[in-house]
């Protein structure tokens, strides 16, 4: 649940372009014929053409007062594995007191087929619409064997060589797509299918991962460190891979380790990690290793996800994640603004956990910043989102609640909320948002340039609580207070209640 990348290197393209009707054709002529350059097929241009016009129109009718002189900035740029195009403009603030269909751009750009979409509010600085479509790619399916893609044979015999571990170079690529299609299908995250995007990434700083190297050279095993960015502190331990014949070697102990004293070396304060609830494997790896659970996010996978023959089911509609994090360098002292609800959990976290922390007195009147600032990255084809609050200004909670009942009311699944901890104003907001239906999912320290506090809102799931595996009592605790504040909140929370 990353934030969309920030770059100081300059983008593809940039075009200034008057506020008017009229110009909105050039303008996306203009983006499709930069994105032709990047090789996208007509089909895949056709999309772009949708929703950079949908994006132009929206900022052209809703941006300026009538006959204002005013302008927008269409910006391509390139990400890895990723063409992002973006429109930003200093028009109208967005009127909360109207329905978000008619005050805000909402989800209709899905509607053009995005991958993903973030709506960001710079404050002063003003507003920015972003999309994004993969880079052509070859996919792995051009790798395969016959035998490879035949996933009706019986399951290989176990190995008995052990692998050497090393740090993944690009040259890997082609051979870590086709380990992750023996272990999962075509049912893991998309980018790890695309050799191409995998190598970008290494590039880019993004991703930095160790491999499992067997006997006959091939890679049977991998582990990566996820970044937002260049300059973040801590990235997220993701994309653990054991090819079948290998399952049963503590591979994934052993990789995690690895990756976590180059973490150190590197300087990274920690590690966080997401742990299937499906069964005790994961957990029970993060927590011989030293990581600590610091939440409990549910509904966050869907269901057609590869469970490895585990009922998935068994959670309801979607399955939950328990949030670890592992420690591995020594972070900044920090001061927290509990919610007084919460205050009790946060403070666990952090006492297990190690963190330099002061808990402070919460003010009837905290200072607050200037205007709201807040990103919205919507990923369609996972059903969820996910509101970054970066500054909480006064409007901080009736704009959370506005988003909020725009994305219930285009059937996004499962909401998720970051509030800065480190906000004199976040316990003041966080009730707010509570009161809106969200409810408690944890805490993922030095997150966002500091600790956020993590909120979730589920849009009328079946979710069967019973049917999460939790392996330790640290776990239950959370457990307990995630499950009592959901039924705080109203199982089921409905649109109309916040509206």
């Amino acid at each position: 649940m990353s934030t969309p990348m920030t770059t100081t290197a300059p983008p593809l393209a940039r075009l200034t372009v008057r506020a008017c009707t009229e110009l909105v054709v050039p303008a996306r002529e203009f983006a499709c014929a930069i994105a032709a350059q990047q090789g996208f097929a007509p089909a895949a241009l056709q999309r772009l053409e949708l929703l950079t016009e949908e994006a132009c129109l929206f900022v052209v009718e809703h941006g300026f007062e009538p006959g204002e002189d005013g302008s927008f900035d269409l910006i391509l740029d390139r990400r890895p594995g990723k063409f992002v195009v973006a429109v930003e403009d200093k028009g109208l603030p967005i009127d909360f007191s109207k329905p978000p269909q008619e005050s805000t751009l909402g989800l209709s750009l899905m509607r053009g087929f995005a991958e993903e979409i973030s709506f960001l509010n710079l404050g002063k600085a003003g507003r920015r619409i972003e999309f994004t479509a993969s880079l052509p790619a070859r996919p792995v399916e051009d790798y395969l064997t016959a035998a490879e893609r035949d996933r009706s044979a019986e399951p290989p015999p176990l190995a008995t060589d052990v692998p050497r571990l090393r740090l993944m170079t690009e040259q890997d690529a082609v051979a870590l797509s086709r380990c992750i299609y023996r272990a999962y299908g075509y049912t893991y995250v998309d980018f790890v299918y695309y050799p191409d995007r995998i190598a970008d990434m290494l590039r880019s700083g993004l991703m930095m991962s160790c491999v499992a190297e067997n006997d006959a050279g091939e890679i049977v095993g991998h582990l990566a460190l996820l970044r937002n960015g260049p300059e973040t502190a801590i990235a997220e331990s993701a994309a653990a891979v054991v090819d079948p014949r290998y399952r049963g070697h503590a591979l994934f102990k052993t990789m995690k380790i690895f990756m976590a004293e180059e973490a150190k070396r590197r300087g990274l304060l920690g590690l966080y990690s997401e742990a299937m609830t499906l069964h005790p494997f994961t957990q029970k790896g993060n927590i011989a290793l030293g990581a600590h659970e610091t939440g409990l996010v549910l509904a966050y996978v869907p269901g057609d996800v590869n469970t490895r023959k585990i009922d998935a089911s068994a959670q309801g509609e979607r399955a939950a994640l328990l949030l670890y994090y592992m420690r591995t360098n020594a972070e900044p002292h920090r001061v927290i603004y509990a919610p007084p609800r919460h205050r009790a959990v946060l403070q666990d976290i952090c006492q297990r956990i190690g963190l330099d922390r002061e808990f402070a007195e919460l003010s009837d009147t905290p200072v607050l910043a200037e205007s709201t600032r807040l990103d919205i990255r919507v990923r369609p084809e996972l059903g969820i989102a996910a509101i970054t609050v970066r500054a909480c200004g006064a409007d901080a909670g009736q704009q959370i609640r506005h988003h909020l009942v725009d994305l219930c009311c285009r059937k996004v699944d499962a909401i998720y909320l970051d509030l800065p901890l480190g906000d004199p104003a976040a316990a003041s907001v966080c009730a707010a948002c509570e009161a809106a239906g969200f409810f408690f999912a944890g805490m993922i320290p030095e997150y966002d340039n500091g600790d956020v506090l993590r909120l979730q809102y589920l849009n009328n799931l079946d979710i069967n609580m019973d049917g999460i595996v939790v392996v330790s009592d640290t776990g239950r605790r959370l457990f307990d207070h995630v499950a009592a504040e959901r039924q705080r909140a109203g199982e089921g929370a409905r649109v109309a209640a916040v509206a």
